[in-house]
């Protein structure tokens, strides 16, 4: 009896570890199995998403948001009228236009500017067009350039971005040009107004007996050009003008 118990211990302890070692290995065979299948679930998932994406991409890229061409324009005909403005712009410009010349309520430049976006494009013909005073220029120019707007004048062939560096002595021409054609347009917007409202424009016409008068003491040759001036108010450069026609 004793011999039939130590046989069995002897039994049990040469069995136990073997079906230890087999658990082990079918434990291990199932999770080599498991990542293998897992490898070819994503690997299965990727080519679905390839072959999806591969017959979506011609609708996607119809679908892709581009950079925007808009153009602003504006009745100041210092160079250009509407019409001519217009015929420059790039034809895919979206254009505001705005109805009037003054300087406040430009309501077509305010939502153009609301609209426009990064690495947008905006065309105008001439600086005039795009502000009224140097500081206004200088705060439309400060907006596009932190969002990246690239800004075209197409009469003077510049290109305004904040990667453009523009030699200063340039800066200070299209300065002084742009002061002068807002003068320029001011002047005539204000000859247009006063002629409308019946108000004479331009020098006063000179009194035609003077000038005669004037003109016969000089061909008399008896009177100096300070006589003649005070006698008829008539200046020495409008007597030679008058003289030499």
């Amino acid at each position: 009896m004793e011999k039939a118990i130590a046989s069995g211990i002897k039994a049990r302890a040469t069995t136990i570890p073997d079906r230890i070692l087999a658990t082990g290995l079918l434990n291990h065979s199932l999770f080599i199995v498991s990542i293998i299948l897992t490898l070819l679930i994503l690997r299965f998932d990727a080519l679905i998403i390839t072959v999806i994406v591969s017959k979506l991409y011609p609708f996607l890229k119809l679908i892709e948001v581009n950079e925007m061409n808009y153009g602003y324009i504006r009745a100041i005909n210092v160079y250009d009228d509407v019409n001519v403005q217009k015929r420059k712009l790039p034809r895919d410009c979206h254009i505001f236009e705005e109805l009037h010349t003054k300087s406040k309520k430009r309501y077509q430049l305010d939502q153009l500017l609301d609209q426009i976006r990064d690495n947008d494009c905006l065309y105008v013909t001439d600086l005039c067009i795009l502000a009224d005073s140097t500081r206004q220029l200088e705060e439309i120019i400060q907006h596009c350039s932190t969002n990246a707007i690239t800004i075209h004048i197409l009469n003077r062939d510049m290109v305004i971005n904040s990667n453009n560096k523009i030699p200063f002595e340039n800066t200070l021409k299209e300065i002084t040009r742009f002061q002068s054609d807002i003068v320029s347009f001011r002047t005539k917007q204000g000859i247009s107004n006063a002629s409308s409202n019946g108000a004479k424009v331009g020098r006063p016409k000179r009194n035609d007996k003077n000038l005669e008068d004037a003109i016969a003491m000089y061909m008399s040759k008896k009177y100096t050009l300070d006589q003649i001036k005070e006698k008829t108010n008539i200046s020495r450069a409008t007597l030679y003008r008058h003289l030499d026609q």
